[in-house]
């Protein structure tokens, strides 16, 4: 769990939390993408929900962007929204920093 800070600790990202639906905890990314990692039941038609946080933190980059994909959670720096022209196709792309 993180540590209390000065204000209190209530804002402090935290790497594991419990809720009602089981536990969560941060995974380095080299566990993560593991080959052999094993998959969730009926996770492939798991809905996904997307949510955007404001983070006060010294990174320049306050804003979040969070998927709860299933039992799953993942967040990354959201660096904004910026469109791309092809010939006779627009695309958007998210660009993040995890």
């Amino acid at each position: 769990m993180a540590a209390q800070s000065e204000g209190g600790g209530k804002d402090d990202i935290k790497s594991q939390f419990g809720t009602r639906e089981g536990i969560y905890k941060q995974m380095h990314l080299s566990e993560y993408s593991r080959p052999t990692r094993a998959a969730y039941n009926g996770q492939a038609n798991a809905p996904v929900k997307v949510s955007f946080i404001n983070v006060n933190d010294a990174s320049g980059y306050p804003d979040r962007i969070c998927f709860n994909v299933g039992r799953e959670l993942y967040f990354y720096i959201y660096k904004g929204v910026r469109k791309v022209s092809v010939p006779n196709i627009s695309i958007l792309f998210f660009f993040s920093h995890y």
